[in-house]
């Protein structure tokens, strides 16, 4: 016996036939099926929060509320955290010249990293070393932590 599948139209995840909230994102299943929207690839950041409060709030609301309360966080936290691009664009952080160039060993090329958090007039801060390459310290991290049996090859 086979058992039929609703897939939500909200998330694209799959829920049980005769389900009326979709078990991933808590949308309403609507009565016909439908395949999921074309989904695309983008880069993400990680953003990490801590909402005071969370569990208790989320045993006390039903789970459409509880969405529509963490989605108005995720809004306004979009409003507040740049993008790289943002960032390469502040004017502050362009006069202060915070971006500083800084030469790729693998890539043979200039690359802007992150700056001075602040300037001092008689100590001059300066990147003094190239950024590591991929797997360079590798053997060394796993040698720390007693992974030796085997000789790790970078990348």
């Amino acid at each position: 016996m086979t058992t039929s599948v609703r897939v939500c139209a909200q998330c694209g995840a799959t829920a049980p036939d005769g389900t009326r909230f979709c078990g991933q994102c808590a949308s309403p299943l609507s009565d016909t099926t439908s395949a999921p929207a074309a989904q695309e690839r983008r880069q993400a950041t990680v953003f990490f929060s801590d909402l005071s409060g969370f569990t208790a709030l989320n045993e006390r609301l039903d789970p459409e509320d509880m969405r529509d309360v963490v989605n108005k966080v995720w809004e306004r936290a979009g409003e507040i955290v740049s993008t790289p691009e943002d960032i390469a664009k502040n004017p502050q952080l362009q006069h202060r010249r915070w971006l500083t160039p800084v030469e790729h060993p693998e890539l043979n090329a200039t690359l802007e990293y992150p700056g001075p958090p602040y300037r001092f007039s008689e100590t001059p801060w300066a990147i003094r070393r190239p950024p590591p390459t991929v797997g360079e310290h590798t053997e060394e991290v796993l040698n720390e932590v007693g992974s030796q049996s085997r000789r790790y090859e970078p990348w």
